[in-house]
């Protein structure tokens, strides 16, 4: 298996928190510390809605169902624990539960032999039953509300060309995009005709993701290849400074670039509150065109600007995304990792708590921000110490025994897994980080959370041109695994986990973070060692 066909799935998994047993000090139980900044928010749900849909499968290649993923959009990001789904084979029976309203959900479809993954998108409203048939690698739909299924299927065989690639120039970048959002919106509207049964909700929300991810494009300029030879944006920030620092612009227009755009038309609308391209835009905009920054970044002035622009233009559900999002984006960016921007984020947090309850995905998403925030600066204890990993021989060592068997003053823990895409595409980069993280004597320490030994085992030979295999281990026993509750952030209110996951340790038991920026950001991974 070559890393070019690499299969993306979704690093986000389910996993049932095993009790720890502890000493006073072990972080694990840090939700429950007195000593603890800030308490972790408790979920009060007032969504009493039962509605759900359901979707039937059929395919004439079985392994498509071996990892089948459904993404709803309904929380801050793509959320998977609403959905049960059976898998027999080349049959499946999927229940998309609590669908409060219409909206369109993302599906993904795995494929054998290095194939690229079939992805789709469909309309889809509370009460559906919906049939889909995989054949011949082609995934189509059918049902009462066939017309609202299809759509983005037919678009994506009519539609020519692609979005535009960014080679420094914006206004030419601009144009291309402009050029095939308006092809996309003309296929959309000879459908509409073609269908005049689709209901209001679908020309909304499907005028909608192709703005959007219109939208998104010009904010995420298409810069940079990936291995699998599809294009990948930058945040607009990161694009324009490395311009200047390399001659090739003096000045953004941010006025001119963005013309046609207008906060409260285009971005003052809680009616897309579902729609994912639309929740993935509003916070882009909001941090580098709308709330007037005089130096790009994530600086707690940024923070200050972007908070109360938030406050004083948004309303309601609408703003408590945005804030949480904020939230969310500072503190990856590093914020937290001084005093006062440390500060704002718990503040902000406080300021919003009782908002936050109300929604499961923002309770879990926050409390993994608390969790690293009453973290900081605390010291692994002995029993975390001495848990045992496993090395690619099967050999068992404690973990204050690779630390001591390493003489660098910070150990760099990451977390990953063969089958997370991520995780892989940052080692790859390692040949631009590792002289940083030389010069400032750290070494990474990799941990899986695989469970399949063989796959585990091929992935590491793989990489050993990125990284060093002698530093490769997995967790013994993951679901039982107390440091897993350290690294990954497995508070006693969460259930879930995201990787890539990085935390970096001083003295060999001292935690700077368990929520590191990834090291191939490393102006804002190394803001921890300030």
């Amino acid at each position: 298996m070559s890393f070019k066909n690499h299969h993306y799935l979704i690093a986000l998994i389910i996993l049932l928190c095993a009790s720890c047993k502890n000493s006073d000090k072990n972080l694990a139980e840090s939700a429950s510390l007195e000593e603890e900044t800030i308490p972790t928010l408790q979920n009060k749900p007032i969504d009493t809605i039962n509605a759900k849909a359901i979707l039937i499968g059929k395919t004439d290649a079985p392994y498509n169902f071996k990892y089948f993923n459904l993404l709803v959009h309904t929380g801050l990001f793509n959320e998977v624990s609403n959905i049960q789904q059976e898998n027999h084979g080349d049959s499946l029976y999927v229940e998309i539960q609590k669908l409060s309203k219409p909206q369109i959900i993302d599906l993904i479809a795995f494929e054998e032999g290095g194939l690229p993954p079939l992805f789709s998108r469909f309309f889809i409203t509370p009460g559906d039953s919906i049939f889909m048939e995989i054949k011949n690698h082609k995934i189509s739909f059918s049902g009462k509300n066939a017309a609202h299924y299809n759509f983005f299927q037919q678009l994506e065989e009519t539609a020519t060309g692609n979005w535009g690639v960014f080679k420094g120039d914006f206004d030419q970048y601009k144009n291309d995009n402009t050029k095939f959002y308006n092809q996309k919106k003309k296929i959309l509207e000879n459908y509409i005709k073609a269908h005049p049964e689709v209901s209001k909700d679908f020309k909304q929300q499907t005028y909608a993701a192709l703005k959007y991810e219109y939208l998104l494009h010009l904010i995420s300029p298409r810069d940079h290849q990936l291995s699998n030879g599809t294009y990948q944006g930058s945040d607009l920030d990161e694009v324009i400074n490395k311009m200047q620092f390399d001659g090739e612009v003096a000045m953004f227009d941010a006025k001119e670039y963005f013309d046609t755009i207008n906060f409260e038309d285009d971005f003052n609308r809680p009616e897309l509150l579902y729609n994912d391209c639309f929740k993935r835009t509003l916070p882009k905009y909001i941090h580098s065109v709308f709330a007037n920054a005089e130096v790009p970044g994530y600086s707690i002035d940024n923070f200050i600007n972007e908070r109360d622009f938030i406050k004083s233009n948004l309303d309601n559900d609408l703003e408590s995304f945005a804030i949480a999002r904020l939230i969310y984006n500072y503190h990856e960016a590093g914020l937290a990792f001084g005093q006062k921007g440390k500060t704002l984020i718990e503040e902000l947090i406080n300021d919003y708590r009782e908002e936050f309850s109300k929604k499961e995905d923002y309770v879990s998403k926050i409390n993994e921000i608390i969790f690293d925030l009453n973290s900081m600066d605390f010291k692994l204890s002995e029993q975390l110490l001495d848990e045992k990993l496993i090395n690619l021989k099967g050999d068992s060592i404690k973990l204050k025994d690779i630390f001591k068997n390493d003489p660098s003053k910070f150990k760099l823990i990451d977390n990953w897994a063969s089958w997370c895409a991520p995780c892989i595409a940052e080692m790859q980069k390692s040949d631009e980080y590792n002289p940083m993280l030389k010069e400032k004597d750290i070494s990474t320490v990799y941990i899986s959370v695989d469970e399949d030994l063989e796959k585990w085992e091929e992935t590491v030979n793989q990489l050993e041109n990125y990284t060093n295999k002698e530093q490769h281990y997995r967790f013994a026993d993951f679901k039982k695994s107390n440091l897993a509750h350290v690294f990954l952030q497995l508070g006693k209110t969460k259930n879930r986990y995201s990787i890539p996951k990085y935390t970096l340790i001083k003295n060999d038991s001292i935690i700077l973070s368990t929520n590191s920026p990834r090291p191939s950001k490393q102006e804002e991974f190394l803001s921890l060692l300030d």
